[in-house]
């Protein structure tokens, strides 16, 4: 078990982005509930109100999927702010933490903003009434802008995370063993091709997807749990010398 803040907040990042990445899948792969067999050729009306029922069924993933995301973000801030406080201020931890805590809170945020779009999507209620062909339009354009603004915060996010993985692993040698650098390095590296992947992605898939999953839910949590235990080691020996 973890025995120090550090370690507890790095099991927190690393688990809360496995649980989301899982989560992820369980509604790709159709696990939880079956998508309905919607006409081909149907209007944007006619595929919101026959995937209702749907969209419903589906909204405890959806929610406890974003939340996990949102949860890890929001870790990877305290976390950096816990590495900061146990290292004190040596050569690049302070952008490091500052970087990443302006990432992990718009992460953070980015994820909630899918949580309240969604929200809304699953329990309108439409008015019966000459507009409500109108009403549901709206509803899904404006739904479309709230997912892109949502991606582009994450987007921002993982850069940001990125840019301040490479201040560390270029000035953070008395805190870090050679391997746990180059780690840092795929880590980062992995951050910025994700991004780039999620830009141009619908024209290469699956490949996006499969890059992501690495870089999320493996790439990510192993670094943070070994960097929170490199963290507890350097401190440990900053305050023996």
């Amino acid at each position: 078990m973890p025995r120090t803040r550090v370690a507890a907040l790095s099991w927190v990042v690393a688990i809360g982005f496995v649980l989301g990445t899982a989560l992820f899948y369980v509604d790709r792969l159709d696990l939880w509930a079956t998508p309905p067999q919607l006409p081909p050729g149907g209007s944007i009306v006619d595929n919101v109100l026959g995937s209702a029922a749907y969209v419903q069924a589906l909204w405890p993933i959806f929610f406890a999927t974003n939340l996990a995301f949102a949860i890890g973000f929001a870790a990877t801030a305290v976390f950096a702010a816990a590495v900061g406080s146990a290292l004190g201020g040596r050569a690049g931890l302070p952008v490091f933490v500052t970087l990443v805590t302006i990432g992990g809170i718009i992460g953070a945020i980015a994820s909630l903003i899918t949580i309240g779009a969604g929200s809304a999507h699953v329990f309108a209620s439409y008015c019966d009434c000459a507009s409500k062909d109108t009403e549901i339009v709206g509803q899904v354009a404006a739904l479309t802008v709230m997912h892109e603004i949502s991606d582009w915060m994450s987007r921002f996010a993982a850069v940001t995370i990125a840019v301040a993985l490479i201040v560390l692993v270029r000035s953070g040698r008395s805190t870090m063993s050679d391997t746990l650098r180059a780690w840092t390095w795929v880590a980062a590296l992995g951050l910025m091709v994700t991004v780039i992947l999620g830009v141009i992605g619908p024209s290469l898939d699956p490949f996006p997807d499969i890059v992501q999953t690495l870089v999320v839910a493996i790439i990510i949590p192993v670094w943070a749990v070994w960097f929170g235990r490199s963290t507890d080691s350097a401190a440990a020996t900053f305050a023996t010398s």
